[in-house]
């Protein structure tokens, strides 16, 4: 278990983590979801935003498990991987399934940019972006 934390800090160190981690804090400050299912749940959409612009990305981290896996399309079937991930824990997928209710999307995204994490995201949070990633939760 040490080890594990330990190589966890050392990645966060590393990354300095990204809208994955901006957009699940509200979630856990407001209604006390455990941050790692409040990242994972925002994970496949931040996938898939950041893969609009660094397709190659996802190509290269999907490669681990599939060596002749094409730029199209990697971040979408990432993201569906990581979503069936979830689903094989026993972890929510949506909103719904935490009883979140959709009404305070506005109030997450004023939170979501003010945290420090989402500054370093490889494509930049604003209001419209990180409205759309918990729009695709719900």
């Amino acid at each position: 278990m040490q080890l594990g934390a330990c190589f966890a800090g050392m990645a966060i160190e590393t990354s300095m983590l990204g809208a994955a981690h901006a957009t699940a804090n509200p979630l856990t400050a407001r209604y006390d979801i455990t941050h790692g299912q409040a990242v994972g749940l925002m994970l496949p959409a931040v996938i898939r935003m950041n893969g609009a612009e660094h397709a190659d990305w996802y190509a290269e981290l999907l490669r681990e498990v599939d060596p002749t896996a094409p730029v199209d399309g990697a971040p979408d079937r990432l993201a569906s991987m990581v979503t069936s991930w979830l689903r094989e824990a026993g972890l929510a997928t949506s909103f719904d399934e935490l009883s979140i209710p959709s009404s305070g999307i506005d109030t997450f995204v004023e939170d979501a940019l003010r945290q420090w994490t989402g500054t370093f995201n490889p494509v930049p949070l604003d209001a419209t972006r990180t409205r759309q990633l918990y729009g695709s939760v719900t």
